[in-house]
């Protein structure tokens, strides 16, 4: 099996009213809390797929972003500081089929969601 490649734009966020919204709650919209070094949020995928990042690593779904970023990686980080040190970056990012999800989607479903975005927005309709 041959892995999913493309280049995506990537940002970063940590769990403050800043990066979230006024209602953050700490919590990611899979329900569980965010990890640094694990967690990435992605709205085009599902959750529990894991990507590895150019010059991340592997980080797995958890989260989302607003409805205008679809197609971004959106990375945690524990700290604003952090955060925005990363900044926003365009990289590669793989969808490795060894580690690909949880039994939520298959290879294909998540293959036609996880194309190129054109500066991390999303086509319109």
């Amino acid at each position: 099996m041959t892995n999913l490649l493309t280049t995506a734009v990537r940002t970063a966020y940590c769990a403050c009213s800043a990066c979230c919204g006024p209602r953050a709650s700490g919590l990611t919209a899979s329900g569980v809390r965010p990890v640094e070094g694990r967690t990435v949020a992605a709205n085009h995928l599902p959750f529990g797929t894991w990507v590895r990042i150019q010059g991340i690593g592997l980080r797995r779904v958890e989260d989302r972003l607003a409805k205008r970023y679809t197609g971004r990686f959106d990375v945690y980080f524990k700290s604003h500081a952090a955060a925005k040190r990363f900044g926003l970056q365009v990289r590669s990012v793989t969808l490795d089929r060894e580690i690909l999800f949880a039994g939520t989607a298959s290879a294909q479903d998540i293959k036609s969601d996880f194309r190129p975005s054109r500066r991390g927005t999303s086509k319109k309709p």
